[in-house]
């Protein structure tokens, strides 16, 4: 096992936003503890609380709103859209650091997939 020094916060590219929420959901507080324990677990176990949460959200809005989760590589949720009634696709994004310029070509390649299999199967999108 290779043991690495983290010198400096940043290195641990920390989303703001879910930094507490990770705490809680981890260990049911957000004490220091409970925040460090919640940057170092994912490295060490090579995964990521961050995943759970967008998936977690996903179930809050298939459950609870009227969106569901999409069947659609590379989409997060479809929803019929209430003031035009027309089908929504979108990708779910929470955080500084969750795209950079590489994946907004994936983006855009993803919603083309959703407007050729549209074409394709007579589907009018808005």
């Amino acid at each position: 096992m290779k043991l690495i020094q983290l010198n400096d916060l940043s290195e641990f590219n920390v989303n703001p936003f879910l930094l507490l929420y990770n705490a809680n959901y981890l260990t049911g507080n957000n004490d220091a503890k409970s925040v460090a324990k919640s940057l170092i677990y994912p490295r060490v176990l090579g995964t990521s609380i961050n995943t759970s949460f967008g998936t977690q959200f996903q179930y809050f809005i298939s459950n609870t709103l009227s969106g569901y989760v999409s069947a659609i590589q590379g989409l997060d949720i479809e929803f019929v859209d209430q003031i035009d009634s027309r089908r929504k696709y979108c990708q779910l994004k929470a955080g500084p650091n969750t795209i950079n310029k590489d994946d907004v070509q994936t983006i855009i390649n993803h919603f083309n997939g959703v407007r050729n299999l549209a074409r394709t199967i007579d589907c009018q999108l808005g």
